[in-house]
C-alpha cells in the first residue's frame, strides 16, 4: 500500500515537472516570437504575467523585461532592470552576456560613468571570455573613445561575416568614418547596412 502511494506521488511529480517544462517552452517561445518581432509591450506583459512568474526564475524575467523596455526605448525601465540583472547572483557566463548588454547599453545611452565601470570589470576577464573582451574593447574604443582604428581589422572581418555579425560590422564601420570625417565612407556603409537588414 505504502508502495502504491509513493508511485502515485512520483507519477504526480513527473507530471507536473512535465507540464512546467512545457509550459516554460511555450512562454519562450512566444518571448521571442515577441522579440524577434520587435513587440516590446507584448513582451513585458508577458514577463509580468502570472505564468511567466510562476515558471521563470526572476534572472529570466529579468533579462525579458530588459529586452522588453530597450524595444520599447523606455530607457529608464531597461536601467533598472539592467541594475538589478548586474547585482544578481548567477553563473559567469551568464553574467558576462549581461555585462556586455550592458555595456552597450550604457554606450547607446551615453553613459560614460556605467560603461567605463563596466569596461573596467570586463579588462579584467580571461580565459574564455578574451574573445568577448576584444570584442567589447573595440565596441568602447569606437562608440565612447571616438576611435578609427580598427577600420582595416573589421573591413577583412566583414568579407566573411553573415547576418547579425555582418550588421553589427557594417555599423561599427560607419561609426569609425563619422568618427574619421569620412562622410562618404560612412554614407557608403550606411547604404550597406540598409541592405543587410
Amino acid at each position: 500500500m505504502q508502495a502504491d502511494a509513493i508511485s502515485l506521488v512520483a507519477v504526480v511529480l513527473i507530471i507536473a515537472f512535465a507540464g512546467v517544462a512545457a509550459t516554460r517552452f511555450l512562454v519562450y517561445r512566444k518571448a521571442e516570437h515577441f522579440i524577434a518581432a520587435g513587440d516590446g509591450e507584448a513582451l513585458v506583459r508577458l514577463v509580468d504575467g502570472a505564468v511567466c512568474r510562476l515558471v521563470f526564475p526572476r534572472f529570466d524575467r529579468l533579462l525579458l523585461k530588459f529586452n522588453g523596455a530597450v524595444l520599447t526605448d523606455e530607457r529608464d525601465a531597461a536601467a533598472q532592470a539592467l541594475c538589478e540583472l548586474l547585482g544578481s547572483r548567477t553563473t559567469a557566463a551568464r553574467h558576462a552576456d549581461v555585462v556586455m548588454r550592458g555595456l552597450s547599453f550604457y554606450l547607446e545611452t551615453e553613459d560614460d560613468e556605467r560603461a567605463r565601470a563596466l569596461m573596467d570589470e570586463i579588462e579584467g576577464w580571461g580565459g574564455k571570455l578574451e574573445g568577448a573582451k576584444r570584442e567589447a574593447r573595440r565596441l568602447y574604443d569606437i562608440v565612447a573613445k571616438g576611435s578609427s582604428r580598427y577600420l582595416k581589422e573589421m573591413e577583412a572581418e566583414l568579407a566573411r561575416a553573415s547576418g547579425e555579425e555582418r550588421a553589427q560590422l557594417i555599423y561599427l564601420l560607419a561609426l569609425q568614418c563619422k568618427n574619421r570625417g569620412d562622410e562618404r565612407g560612412r554614407a557608403r556603409y550606411l547604404k550597406m547596412l540598409e541592405g543587410a537588414s
